[in-house]
C-alpha cells in the first residue's frame, strides 16, 4: 500500500472532519469512541462523543481502526477541539513534526494531550 503524500493526507483529513462536523449535532461530553488513522500511515486520531459516535464508526473505514474508547494519546503532539464535539489528536509524521506544525491544522481550540 502506498503512503499518501502529506498534502493528500491533510486534504482527506479535512474532508473527513468536515463531513463529520456537518452531519453531527455535537455536544461537549466525554468521548465514547475513536477512529485511529495511524494503522494506514496517517498521523491523526478522531474522538467522538455520544452524538457523533454512530456516524464516526460508519465512516471509520479503509483500514482505519474504530475503538469504543478515546484515542491513545501516548506520543500525541496535541489536538484540536472541532465544531460538533469532535476532537482531532495529532501525532508526529510526514506533515507534522512540531507543535507549531500541528497547530496549523487547528481552526478552533488547541488542546494539550491528556496525561
Amino acid at each position: 500500500m502506498t503512503k499518501p503524500s502529506p498534502l493528500a493526507a491533510r486534504t482527506v483529513a479535512a474532508a473527513f472532519a468536515t463531513a463529520l462536523v456537518l452531519s453531527s449535532a455535537g455536544c461537549n461530553s466525554k468521548p465514547v469512541g475513536s477512529c485511529d488513522w495511524r494503522p494506514v500511515g496517517g498521523n491523526r486520531c478522531f474522538e467522538f462523543t455520544a452524538g457523533e459516535a454512530a456516524e464516526g464508526k460508519q465512516t471509520c473505514d479503509d483500514g482505519r481502526r474504530w475503538s469504543d474508547k478515546p484515542c491513545e494519546l501516548s506520543g500525541s503532539i496535541g489536538g484540536c477541539k472541532m465544531i460538533g464535539g469532535i476532537t482531532k489528536w495529532l501525532y508526529p509524521g510526514d506533515d507534522i513534526t512540531t507543535r507549531e506544525s500541528a497547530r496549523i491544522e487547528c481552526d478552533n481550540v488547541w488542546l494539550e494531550p491528556r496525561r
